[in-house]
């Protein structure tokens, strides 16, 4: 797709989660917030994504100017396997030691495996994400979280 299509295709989205927002209010919803919630988190991403989608095409004009034949990393499709690899065991391991701390764990992992060392955004990451996953799932959506065998 081309540039110009994917900034027309995230400004349509902002538009179209807007208007939805806006037609929604008119009906009672019994579910709470939860169409609203999904519909405002989607115009902030369409919005991230067409900030993102205007400075990849500064760069584009940029890389255009120092065209040079772009080599094939070697050794990427382990790095692919092991996210996938984790991820399934951060799926199954859900219902064994509960979401929060397998959130925690496998954020925790993620952050080391893209390079980060620094201790204090180690453990400030994975902390940040658990506590968002819980306030959204258990605050906003009332929706429970497998518990593990942590806390039965």
């Amino acid at each position: 797709m081309t540039r110009l299509g994917e900034k027309v295709g995230y400004a349509a989205m902002i538009v179209g989660a807007a208007v939805l927002i806006y037609v929604s209010r008119s009906y009672a919803l019994q579910d709470g917030a939860y169409p609203h919630i999904v519909l405002a988190l989607l115009a902030i991403l369409a919005a991230v994504a067409l900030y993102n989608s205007f400075k990849a095409s500064q760069q584009d004009l940029q890389r255009e100017e120092a065209a040079t034949e772009p080599k094939a990393e070697s050794g990427a499709m382990w790095h692919v396997v092991i996210y996938i690899g984790l991820t399934l065991l951060f799926i199954l391991s859900w219902n064994w030691i509960g979401t929060l701390p397998a959130a925690f764990l496998f954020s925790g992992v993620l952050v080391v495996l893209n390079g980060e060392r620094r201790i204090w955004m180690i453990i400030a990451l994975p902390v940040l994400l658990t506590v968002v996953l819980y306030v959204v799932f258990q605050s906003f959506l009332y929706l429970p979280l497998p518990r593990g065998f942590f806390l039965r």
